[in-house]
C-alpha cells in the first residue's frame, strides 16, 4: 500500500471523527508534504474539530501550496474556518502590503483579528474608500463588521489630519461618504426561524464609536466656531 493510500484510510468517514482528528493532528507533526493533500481534503470532513485541525496541520506545513489551500478557505460559508485559515495564511506568509491590488485579500484577512491588516488596508488611503463602502451592502454580516470598523478608522485618521479648525465635509463629500453612509456603519439584523428571533447582529457599534472618537473630541470646524462666536 502506498504511503498516501495509507494516509487517506486514517481519514475514512467509516471511522469515529475523534480518531480522524488525531489522525490530522498526528500528519501535521510530520510536516511531511506528501500528507498535503489528504489534509486538503480533511477540510471537507463533516466534523468542525476535524476541519479546524486540518487549517492548524497545513499552517505549519508552511509551503506555498499549504497557503493557496488555505486561501481558498477565506471564502467558505464558515466564519470560524475562514477567521482560522486568515490567521494561518498569515503565520505562512505575513500580512501583504498595503496597495490597492492586495485591497482584496486583505480585506478577508481581516478575520484574523491582525491589527497590521486593518494598517494596510488604511496604507492604501483614499483607494480603499469605495470598496469599503460597497462591502456595507454586501450579504455577510461580519464582512459588514469589518467593512464598517475600517471606514471608521479612515474617516478618523482623516479628522485627525485635518488642519485644526477645518471642516470635515468637504472630505466626505469628495469620497461620497454621506451623513447616511456614516449612519449605515451602524447596522443589525435579525434573522428568524419561523416567526422567532433567532439571532441579532450589529456591525459592532462599541468598536465603531471607538475608532470614530478614539477617547478625544472631534474638532469643531473653523464654520461652527465663526456660528458660536456670533451667537455669543
Amino acid at each position: 500500500m502506498e504511503c498516501s493510500d495509507r494516509n487517506t484510510s486514517v481519514l475514512d468517514g467509516s471511522l469515529d471523527h475523534r480518531i480522524r482528528y488525531k489522525a490530522v493532528r498526528a500528519l501535521g507533526q510530520l510536516k511531511d508534504p506528501v500528507s498535503e493533500e489528504v489534509l486538503s481534503e480533511a477540510l471537507k470532513d463533516d466534523y468542525p474539530i476535524v476541519r479546524h485541525m486540518a487549517v492548524f496541520a497545513l499552517a505549519g506545513m508552511g509551503t506555498d501550496s499549504a497557503a493557496a489551500k488555505l486561501e481558498e478557505l477565506l471564502g467558505s460559508k464558515s466564519n470560524y474556518l475562514k477567521s482560522r485559515a486568515a490567521m494561518a495564511l498569515i503565520e505562512i506568509a505575513g500580512v501583504p502590503d498595503g496597495r490597492r491590488e492586495n485591497l482584496e485579500l486583505l480585506f478577508k484577512l481581516l478575520g484574523s483579528g491582525d491589527e497590521q491588516v486593518e494598517r494596510a488596508i488604511l496604507q492604501i488611503g483614499d483607494e480603499a474608500i469605495p470598496f469599503l463602502l460597497s462591502k456595507l451592502n454586501c450579504s455577510s454580516p461580519i464582512e459588514r463588521q469589518h467593512a464598517a470598523l475600517v471606514l471608521a478608522l479612515r474617516i478618523r485618521r482623516a479628522i485627525d489630519q485635518l488642519p485644526a479648525g477645518y471642516d470635515l465635509f468637504p472630505w466626505l463629500a469628495l469620497h461620497d461618504i454621506t451623513p447616511q453612509s456614516i449612519s449605515d456603519l451602524y447596522r443589525f439584523d435579525i434573522t428568524r426561524k419561523g416567526n422567532l428571533v433567532h439571532q441579532v447582529v450589529n456591525t459592532g457599534f462599541d468598536g465603531i464609536s471607538r475608532a470614530l472618537c478614539q477617547g478625544r473630541m472631534i474638532r469643531p470646524s473653523r464654520r461652527m466656531k465663526g456660528k458660536n462666536q456670533g451667537n455669543s
